[in-house]
């Protein structure tokens, strides 16, 4: 579910793939359609979405806990509805989930209003890292970066997950058209994490370093120094800059 690349199932993924089948269900443009059996739809704004689909042509019921699920997928991959993802369709189902059970208020409490003291010792350290350089030399447009270390998640006592969303700070600034989060995750080796406003299509930039994701929400590894690996990466969106 919601996974556009098998490298992302893990390592030991391959080793519980027999006797069974892998049914790929997914709404990213760049899925590589690993599975079995492929339901790829980007123009969904979620799985959740997807799978509300397939509950309806089954004729399967939607219990309240159903419904919940569904309408937490959906509110929080179309950004509480925020993200150019976020088509009519998508209100239509999540009001009907609202209908059926699921309450927008409990939802928004128990996901964005309930982190760990740890989170926020974590931001700040990251936030100190905060750089933004230039897209093109003709244009306004710029890109803002983010550092994340292992050395940050040892002194906030933080867990990887709890950078999640830190990217956004980026983009959120003024003037910015694309922001990146560098995710220390072994030596040598960083996670990029890309949003975008506009035009930016951070997608492309992404799958040229074998990731993959949305038009304005894509991520891949790389390995190197973290100044090479920033390097890279804008030359990279200053190349699909000049494009947009």
């Amino acid at each position: 579910m919601d996974c556009g690349q098998k490298e992302r199932l893990g390592k030991g993924f391959m080793g519980l793939r027999e006797p069974g089948k892998v049914i790929n269900i997914d709404h990213h443009a760049t899925n590589d359609s690993f599975g079995d059996y492929n339901v790829i739809e980007p123009g969904a704004s979620a799985a959740g979405e997807m799978v509300y689909d397939l509950c309806k042509a089954a004729s399967l019921p939607i219990t309240k806990e159903v419904a919940v699920n569904l309408y937490v997928a959906i509110h929080t991959d179309t950004g509480s509805f925020h993200y150019s993802s976020s088509t009519p369709e998508s209100f239509i189902k999540a009001g009907e989930l609202v209908r059926l059970g699921a309450e927008p208020w409990e939802v928004s409490t128990r996901v964005y209003e309930n982190h760990p003291a740890r989170k926020y010792k974590l931001l700040g350290m990251v936030l100190s890292t905060l750089d933004v350089v230039g897209l093109n030399g003709g244009g306004n447009a710029k890109a803002a970066t983010l550092v994340v270390t292992q050395e940050m998640f040892r002194k906030a006592g933080a867990e990887k997950d709890l950078a999640d969303g830190f990217v956004n700070y980026a983009r959120g600034i003024e003037g910015v058209e694309a922001g990146v989060l560098f995710r220390e995750a072994g030596e040598l080796e960083y996670k990029v994490s890309l949003r975008s406003k506009g035009g930016l299509d951070v997608s492309a930039v992404a799958m040229r370093f074998g990731g993959g994701g949305h038009r304005n929400a894509a991520g891949f590894m790389l390995k190197g120094s973290l100044e090479a690996v920033k390097a890279k990466v804008i030359e990279a969106l200053r190349g699909e800059s000049g494009r947009a």
